[in-house]
C-alpha cells in the first residue's frame, strides 16, 4: 500500500470544528451525489443496492455501511477537496482512524508530529484486510493497489 509522509499539526478545535461542519454539511453530500453520478458502476460492484445509489445522487447520503475518509487528515493539513476523499467501508474505516489515532496519541493544539499515513488512491475503495491470514488491526494495513479505483 503506499504511504505518505505528513505533518501533523492539531489545529484549534475552533478551526477544527470549522472544517469537520463544512465536511458535513456540504462535502460529504456532494461527494456522495458525485461517486453516484460518475462511479455508479463500481457501486454497483461493491454491492451498493440500486435504491442507495439514486439515494446517493438525489439527496447526497453515504450508502449504508460505508463512511467517506480524509486520506489525508484535516489536522495534517488535509483538505475537503474531492481527491482528499474516499468511500470506504465503515469497519476498515474504524480500523484505519485506530491505527492513524495512535500515531498522533497525545498531540496538543499547535504542537506537531512527522508521521507515516497509509494512503488509498482513488475515490471508490473496497477491501477486506481482516479476513486475510496474519491480519493485525494494529499493523500497517496491507491492501493491495488495485482494490481502490479512482
Amino acid at each position: 500500500m503506499p504511504k505518505i509522509n505528513v505533518r501533523y499539526t492539531v489545529a484549534s478545535k475552533e478551526q477544527r470544528d470549522q472544517r469537520r461542519n463544512y465536511y458535513h454539511d456540504v462535502v460529504r453530500k456532494q461527494f456522495a451525489s458525485h461517486l453516484a453520478t460518475h462511479h455508479a458502476e463500481k457501486l454497483r460492484i461493491l454491492g451498493i443496492p440500486e435504491e442507495q445509489i439514486t439515494i446517493m445522487r438525489d439527496r447526497g447520503e453515504g450508502p449504508e455501511g460505508y463512511n467517506i475518509h480524509h486520506k489525508i487528515p484535516l489536522h495534517a493539513g488535509g483538505t475537503n477537496d474531492f481527491s482528499n476523499l474516499i468511500l470506504m467501508r465503515a469497519d476498515l474505516h474504524c480500523h484505519l482512524h485506530r491505527f492513524v489515532d495512535a500515531k498522533i496519541l497525545g498531540l496538543k493544539v499547535g504542537k506537531s508530529r512527522d508521521v507515516v499515513l497509509p494512503f488509498l488512491e482513488g475515490e471508490v475503495c473496497f477491501m477486506q484486510p481482516w479476513k486475510q491470514p496474519g491480519w493485525n488491526p494494529n499493523a500497517p494495513l496491507p491492501v493491495p493497489p488495485s482494490s481502490c479505483w479512482g
